[in-house]
């Protein structure tokens, strides 16, 4: 076999690939795919359906409204994964950091018993959601496996702490809190992945909570083992001391990991919601969601 240099075969003057200069390269703007006529993701289409669905009357046959199609619509596993996925985690972790950034001003105009009040209910209110979310979940698929183990695991025993540290508080600093002033955009009730529940509304059992969240005791029982815990505060709870109290709750590990470590956790169970969504999309009995919606539209 004739070495390379000398293989008449072979062009001596070989042209370079494209890319091997600056000029031959083209920015990724430029790709025709770099940017979609809609960029919206088949999990995005299926979260606004869901939401529609809220929006849309279900007229029975006696020809009244009873209620939307709502229920007919989020029953489905495929809708439950798409709105894990679709749920803006980072959003509900910038709002609680926000909150905890201006009970730190203290050159704000804003109650910090208003603030922490909200801050509480924004944690609370994503709890509920993750809770109803996991229970529309397909029982025994690896989603909703881990989902529970999340829970129990992990979150239940945060969430624990958290109804502690309300209830040492709410007494003193919530029990007249006065016109609202907190702003609306900190209310973020998208964010917290649904509507806004009052952690009070969660303590007094208004909104209650499956079982995976109490180790399987009743209500009752688990507030009393619960109980009150002031720790984070520096000091019992007083209306003399809120400001300074509430600053330290806020920068105390044992309060703001709390809420850092359920974005967190939520954050890889939506990653697991992935690949649940990629399983439904190629079962047989997988329901066309969107279908669904458009039958009635």
């Amino acid at each position: 076999m004739l070495p390379t240099a000398n293989d008449p075969t072979r062009n001596p003057n070989p042209l370079p690939p494209d890319g091997s200069f600056r000029g031959g390269r083209l920015p990724a703007a430029l790709a025709e795919s770099y940017v979609g006529v809609d960029e919206k993701k088949a999990t995005d289409w299926v979260e606004f359906a869901r939401r529609l669905s809220a929006e849309l009357n279900f007229v029975n046959g006696d020809n009244l409204v009873a209620g939307d199609w709502s229920p007919f619509y989020e029953k489905q596993p495929a809708v439950a994964a798409a709105r894990l996925i679709a749920w803006p985690v980072e959003r509900l972790g910038q709002r609680l950091a926000e909150h905890r950034e201006l009970i730190e001003d203290r050159q704000g105009t804003i109650p910090v018993e208003q603030l922490l009040d909200s801050l509480f209910d924004l944690l609370s209110s994503a709890v509920v959601s993750l809770d109803q979310l996991t229970d529309r979940l397909a029982p025994g698929t690896p989603l909703r496996e881990r989902a529970e183990a999340l829970i129990e695991h992990q979150l239940a025993p945060a969430f624990r702490r958290w109804l502690a540290y309300h209830r040492a508080a709410a007494p003193v600093y919530f029990a007249a809190l006065g016109a609202d002033q907190v702003p609306e955009y900190l209310r973020d009730a998208y964010a917290a992945g649904g509507g806004l529940i009052a952690t009070q509304d969660v303590i007094d059992g208004n909104v209650p909570l499956k079982s995976r969240w109490t180790a399987g005791l009743n209500w009752s029982d688990y507030l009393a083992e619960t109980g009150t815990d002031d720790v984070v505060y520096g000091a019992p709870p007083t209306l003399a001391g809120a400001e300074e109290q509430i600053l330290h709750a806020v920068g105390h590990l044992f309060f703001h990991g709390i809420y850092e470590a359920f974005v967190s956790a939520t954050l890889h169970l939506r990653a697991a919601a992935q690949t649940e969504w990629m399983r439904l999309q190629n079962s047989p009995d997988n329901a066309p969601h969107l279908a669904l919606l458009l039958a009635f539209l």
